[in-house]
């Protein structure tokens, strides 16, 4: 199991819209809106490297609103 933070820059107007249609992408577990430098993460959990990959550029980078996408995978849990 492959689980990943995704930070989001989103247009500001689309935030909450965003952030409701993030919580039906079936990999998403948990989705808050954020202070700082990103508006929304994300929290994703997938079975591969290229399932993570499609995630991202084909479903997640594609929904109106989003400006910016980075991604950090999960190394260890605590």
């Amino acid at each position: 199991m492959i689980e990943a933070f995704i930070f989001i820059t989103a247009e500001p107007e689309s935030i909450d819209k965003l952030g409701s249609e993030l919580k039906k992408v079936k990999n998403v577990k948990c989705i808050c809106a954020i202070t700082g430098e990103y508006d929304l993460i994300a929290k994703v959990s997938v079975e591969t490297f290229p399932e993570l990959s499609n995630l991202i550029k084909k479903r997640l980078s594609t929904l109106p609103g989003v400006r910016r996408i980075e991604t950090s995978i999960i190394m260890k849990t605590y």
